[in-house]
């Protein structure tokens, strides 16, 4: 059975780097993959680290799910910063086309969940840590499976993204060919 968590936990990596392949062409896509891409790959780095910690792993884990957030919330701002300092147009061109999307939102809100079970399971943990609490029944039954269902959930939401990216960026470049 632990061979489906793994399966679920390094999943991501591979939908990114397909996404990538498959939305090259749409740079506000293509920005948006190479920087969960990139958090994705600080988070691969780091876990085997993170495991070795019995009780802050969950405060661990949260603070990553909350790292992930940065590429959905600070990309525009990240790619005026990366413009002014380079003057590539590529990331001007994000810029101008950049507006969160309906799939976005919901990686969002998956995330936030499951930073949110992280939390309480943290605190559940030291609690029982320090004998307030004789059993830890979230960390025990609840937050394997229920993080696992949010991360296929998180999976989904990331192949829905990429499905979606010619249909936005088509969007988006009609919209402003009607607008003047």
């Amino acid at each position: 059975m632990d061979y489906l968590y793994i399966i679920v936990d390094y999943s991501p990596i591979f939908v990114v780097l397909y996404g990538l392949y498959m939305t090259w062409r749409f740079e506000t896509a293509r920005w948006f993959l190479l920087t969960l891409g990139c958090v994705e790959l600080v988070d691969e780095l780091l876990i085997s680290v993170a495991l070795n910690w019995q009780v802050h792993y969950y405060a661990y884990a949260a603070a990553m799910n909350l790292a992930f957030l940065l590429p959905i919330m600070y990309r525009q701002k990240i790619a005026y910063w990366l413009y002014e300092r380079s003057g590539h147009d590529f990331f001007n061109n994000v810029v101008n086309k950049h507006y969160i999307s309906l799939q976005e939102l919901s990686v969002l809100l998956v995330l936030a969940a499951v930073a949110t079970i992280n939390v309480v399971t943290w605190c559940e943990v030291l609690l029982y840590k320090y004998k307030f609490v004789s059993n830890a029944p979230i960390k025990l039954y609840v937050r394997d499976n229920t993080v696992a269902i949010l991360h296929l959930l998180y999976i989904a939401a990331l192949v829905r993204y990429v499905l979606k990216a010619e249909f936005r960026e088509g969007c988006l470049t009609n919209e402003k060919e009607i607008t003047p």
